[in-house]
């Protein structure tokens, strides 16, 4: 896992309903990134 993985585990884990939208916003990556 590399550090971008690592911030989106950390994301989810604090809120695992959040959208694909609002997750590649915080983590500034695209939708697809984030799928």
């Amino acid at each position: 896992m590399d550090a971008l993985d690592e911030r989106l585990v950390t994301l989810l884990r604090h809120d695992a309903r959040r959208s694909v939208s609002d997750l590649a916003v915080d983590l500034g990556v695209s939708r697809a990134t984030v799928r």
